[in-house]
C-alpha cells in the first residue's frame, strides 16, 4: 500500500488478498501446533472446508460509500474473472461457471449466485464436493456414498447427516450428473482406466487468460493490482476446469 501511494495510485487501485488453498504440511509445517485451519476440518489437498475455505480481503475505495465492514457471498476463485471484468468494464464471455460479485462489493443485494460450487480432486484417488447453500456434500473416493455437512450448524464437518437429508443427497446427486463433462485428453486417461472416470477439460481454462488480458488492457485509471491475478494466469494450465482446485471464498 505505501508503494500504492508513492505513485499516487492507491485511489485507483483495487488491492485483492486471498489464497488458492487451506494451510498445508509441507516442509515439516504441522497445521495443527499452529491451529492454521481454525475449526475446520483438512489441510491442502482435501476437500473439506479446510482445504478449499480460503479468506478474501478487497480495498476498493470506489465501494467505500458502501460503509466498510463485512459482506457474505459464498463463491469460487471462477467469480474473479468476471468480477474483474465489471469492474474494467471489460467484455466477459458468456459461457462460463463464474459471476460477478460486484454488487457484494460495493454493498449492494447480490440478485445472482452460485447455486452450486463443484470440485473434484485426483492427486489421491478421485474425491469431488459440491457446497449448495449451508450444505456441503462429499465423496471421498469414487465409488463411496456421499456425506453430507451442515455447515451453518457444523463448520468443522463433524456430523455426517446424510442418512438424515435423503431429499437433499439426491438432488446433489443428480446435480453431479451434469457437473463435470468428460474428455480423454492427456493423464486423465490413467483414471479412464483404472477408476472408469475422466477429468474434464473445457474451456474455460482458455477464458481466464482472455480475462485478465482484457482487464490489464482496459483498466486505465481502475487497476486490478494484485498477486491473485498472476497467480491465476501462472498456475491455470496446468488445471483443468472441472477440477476446479481452487478456494472457495
Amino acid at each position: 500500500m505505501d508503494k500504492l501511494k508513492e505513485l499516487k495510485i492507491d485511489q485507483d487501485t483495487v488491492v485483492i488478498f486471498s489464497s488458492d488453498n487451506g494451510p498445508h504440511k509441507e516442509g515439516g509445517v504441522d497445521p495443527k501446533f499452529f491451529q492454521s485451519a481454525g475449526p475446520l476440518r483438512g489441510t491442502k489437498r482435501d476437500l473439506y472446508e479446510g482445504g478449499v475455505r480460503v479468506p478474501l480481503i478487497v480495498r476498493w475505495p470506489c465501494s467505500d460509500k458502501a460503509g466498510p465492514g463485512k459482506r457474505f457471498l459464498f463463491g469460487a476463485f471462477w467469480d474473479f474473472m468476471p468480477t474483474l471484468a465489471e469492474i474494467a468494464s471489460a467484455k466477459c464471455p458468456t459461457n462460463i461457471d463464474g459471476i460477478s460479485f460486484v454488487p457484494t462489493l460495493l454493498g449492494k443485494t447480490q440478485t445472482n449466485r452460485n447455486e452450486f460450487l463443484y470440485w473434484e480432486f485426483h492427486e489421491r484417488g478421485f474425491q469431488q464436493a459440491v457446497r449448495m447453500g449451508d450444505w456441503k456434500a462429499i465423496r471421498p473416493q469414487a465409488g463411496e456414498p456421499l456425506e453430507l455437512y451442515n455447515l451453518k450448524s457444523d463448520i468443522g464437518e463433524k456430523q455426517d447427516v446424510a442418512d438424515k437429508n435423503p431429499a437433499v443427497i439426491a438432488r446433489v446427486e443428480e446435480y453431479l450428473k451434469t457437473a463435470r463433462t468428460d474428455s480423454s485428453a492427456g493423464r486423465l486417461n490413467r483414471h479412464r482406466k483404472n477408476k472408469g472416470l475422466q477429468y474434464s477439460q473445457l474451456s474455460l481454462t482458455r477464458n481466464y487468460f482472455t480475462c485478465v488480458g482484457a482487464v490489464k488492457s482496459r483498466l486505465r485509471r481502475v487497476r486490478a493490482t494484485s498477486w491473485l491475478i498472476q497467480m491465476i494466469a501462472r498456475t491455470i494450465p496446468s488445471r483443468t476446469a472441472a477440477s476446479k482446485n481452487h478456494g472457495q471464498v
